[in-house]
């Protein structure tokens, strides 16, 4: 009861509500958009030629 019994049960709960917040983590992903974003500049400055 040092840790087998104990100390298992605890650890199992906190990684089933870390596993829900996985699905937020596609949220890094997005600023990756906004580095792309920055290397295509030119085409916004072709709009402003017509």
């Amino acid at each position: 009861m040092r840790g087998p019994s104990g100390g298992s049960v605890l650890p199992t709960p906190p990684r089933r509500s870390s596993r829900p917040t996985t699905p937020t983590t596609p949220t890094p992903p997005r600023p990756r958009t906004a580095t792309t974003m920055r290397h295509a500049p030119p085409p916004p400055t072709g709009a402003e030629e017509p």
